[in-house]
């Protein structure tokens, strides 16, 4: 009798699948976990953030600086007034327990921030643009609409945790790295633009406080939707809301409310002419 040799029938260290089928199944496992603990992170982020007061905030941000250009390039006499401007929402209407320091950077970005400790920036081309004292109350109020949502600090720490298990997880400067990456980038600007909607109906309410009416409300982002135009798909890499939403989305907040309309206060001329001045130097 003649031996044949052969395989076994089972062997259980040679799969029968496809190796790439294999990879394919184990790296959509790992990138669904990776997601997961971004999401479950990002929530622990903003449950520490919410229990953190606004005073302590306040401490252990004031030792920091950012190095925007605040000392060097602020106008003085237009960060002074923008301060009252603050000041006298945040009294009457906003109440919130933070000193803000407000500066008027000598920039032509068309911008606000709101950092970590009450600082806000207002950059010197957004005041450009602004038609009325009322428009930019609104640019104001919204800003102090992040601090009471505590949305500065949340964003800071979503950053860290994307930041951590990007580079934890897949080790820097790799192409997977990258894609995942910008994966998840895409969920944070989701929630980011959740958070800027959160502010604008802040910002309504306490421009309704200050004048009695939210004539103004919308300026700012109709001036906007004319010098950027928005495609249907460029909105979803976007961190800000559309404009045309923004302005139907207040409008429609406004009706239910019952805000009503009224005569527009003239925004002072100190706010515009030094920048101008600038422009035109440059």
């Amino acid at each position: 009798m003649q031996y044949i040799p052969k395989l076994p029938e089972e062997n259980h260290n040679v799969s029968s699948s496809s190796p790439f089928k294999d990879f394919l199944i184990l790296l959509s496992g790992l990138l669904g976990i990776i997601f997961m603990a971004f999401l479950l992170l990002g929530f622990a982020v903003d449950w520490a953030v919410e229990k953190m007061d606004p005073r302590s905030e306040a401490r252990v941000f004031d030792s920091f600086t950012f190095d925007l250009g605040m000392e060097q390039d602020h106008d003085v006499r237009k960060s002074a007034i923008l301060q009252r401007m603050v000041d006298e929402l945040n009294k009457d209407c906003t109440r919130l327990p933070i000193k803000f320091k407000v500066y008027a950077i000598q920039d032509k970005m068309i911008n606000a921030m709101a950092l970590p400790g009450g600082t806000i920036l207002v950059f010197g081309g957004l005041l450009d643009i602004m038609e009325s004292e009322n428009a930019l109350m609104m640019v104001l109020g919204h800003e102090l609409g992040h601090f009471n949502n505590r949305d500065h600090l949340k964003g800071i720490g979503r950053a860290l945790v994307l930041i951590v298990l990007s580079n934890l997880l897949m080790g820097p400067n790799n192409m997977l790295n990258d894609w995942m990456s910008s994966s998840l980038t895409l969920s944070q600007m989701a929630y980011s633009r959740g958070q800027e909607s959160k502010a604008d109906k802040f910002g309504l309410k306490a421009l309704q406080c200050r004048y009695g009416h939210v004539s103004g409300s919308t300026q700012f982002f109709e001036t906007m939707s004319e010098k950027h135009q928005v495609g249907k798909l460029q909105k979803f890499f976007v961190s800000h809301p559309e404009d045309h939403d923004r302005i139907a989305k207040l409008k429609s907040l406004a009706s239910q409310k019952g805000y009503g309309a009224g005569n527009l206060t003239p925004l002072r001329e100190e706010l515009k002419t030094t920048h101008r001045a600038l422009l035109a130097e440059g």
